[in-house]
């Protein structure tokens, strides 16, 4: 097409530059980034040169440039498309069209990824708002919902983050496939919410809304993943322990939380190549996570598996070899045989053991 439409019309007919849009957004989804913003800037030059600087084609031009360099991780570029494109729909059709919308949507997802919370909420709003009137509960709208309550989310506002996540997952429920991967998305995003406002509880040693937000996180995933997956039975887990943290002194949760501070920070320096009295600490985390939570707590084996690769590393073969075995054989038993967990401890035994058949050849 793009080939007849040179000959017949010529390289400067907007049939030409409509083909080099229809071009430039093949090879965009095909990750060919240099090809489609070639095509994207000779449309563009195309549609300024024969219908004007403000035409709609000029915006659905630039905004594919922007969605190209969004593509790039360009986010400076693309917000400038985006803004241009939007102002060009704007004064074309007015606040109330659907092209101003999109284009809404597309600049908060870059104030998003540009690390501006406030400039992206108020887009993702207006756009809704704009989407919700003039089609009412569609697809798109669905998606703006969801798109806002993922941003509500990483800001912790919890409450807010649930009306729009809602929003967005009935209306995916009610047009979609149960297999289809933006209903799956808006399951798993109340998933990711129940989870956060539970850790949240967690922390404050709310207990009750611990247990509430733990119960909601149990019923979103097996809606999300069925009854058999291995996050049901963590999840599970989790209640059980409820009662056994709530059952500690206030004291005893403290130092268990110094503990378990003391090890994040000493895996937080282990990725930086430093290792800082580690077997030390993590003995006394270990010991901690013993006494009050109970040798087949997951906590518990975490630590355990924790020191033991910090013994492999010391090439302490024999205490490293009875903590992870001892591990694998708690985790095969507690939980499910899928969970990804009892594969990585039995990919850290099996480490230990190249290791110290390679020393001994040595």
């Amino acid at each position: 097409s793009l080939e007849i439409n040179r000959a017949v019309v010529g390289a400067k007919h907007w049939r030409f530059a409509a083909d080099c849009v229809e071009l430039a957004y093949k090879h965009r989804l095909m990750n060919e980034l240099g090809v489609a913003e070639t095509y994207a800037n000779q449309a563009l030059e195309i549609d300024r040169s024969q219908r004007g600087e403000s035409h709609p084609k000029v915006a659905t031009c630039l905004n594919l440039l922007g969605m190209i360099a969004d593509s790039r991780r360009d986010l400076a570029t693309s917000q400038k498309h985006y803004t241009l494109a939007a102002e060009i729909w704007k004064a074309t059709y007015g606040e109330r069209s659907t092209d101003y919308s999109a284009a809404l949507n597309n600049l908060a997802l870059v104030h998003e990824k540009r690390n501006e919370p406030k400039l992206a909420e108020d887009c993702f709003r207006q756009s809704l708002a704009i989407y919700e009137q003039l089609a009412g509960p569609n697809s798109t709208v669905g998606t703006i919902s969801v798109n806002l309550g993922r941003l509500l989310l990483r800001q912790k506002r919890f409450d807010d983050a649930e009306v729009a996540l809602l929003k967005g997952l009935a209306i995916r429920e009610k047009l979609l496939a149960p297999d289809h991967a933006d209903r799956i998305a808006a399951l798993q995003a109340m998933l990711d919410l129940a989870d956060q406002r539970y850790l949240a509880a967690l922390a404050r040693e709310d207990f009750p809304v611990a247990r509430r937000y733990a119960e909601e996180g149990l019923t979103w995933t097996i809606r999300r993943h069925g009854q058999e997956h291995y996050l049901v039975q963590r999840f599970r887990a989790a209640l059980n322990d409820l009662d056994r943290l709530a059952a500690l002194l206030p004291e005893d949760r403290q130092k268990l939380k110094a503990e378990d501070t003391t090890l994040a920070e000493l895996k937080e320096l282990n990725t930086k190549g430093q290792q800082p009295d580690g077997t030390r600490k993590a003995r006394a985390a270990l010991a901690a996570r013993r006494q009050y939570l109970g040798e087949r707590h997951l906590n518990t084996l975490l630590a355990s598996e924790w020191l033991g690769n910090q013994l492999v590393a010391q090439q302490e073969f024999a205490e490293a070899e009875t903590l992870l075995r001892a591990a694998l054989a708690a985790r095969k038993e507690a939980q499910a045989a899928d969970d990804p967990m009892i594969a990585t401890t039995r990919g850290n035994l099996i480490t230990l053991l190249q290791k110290r058949a390679a020393q001994s050849l040595n």
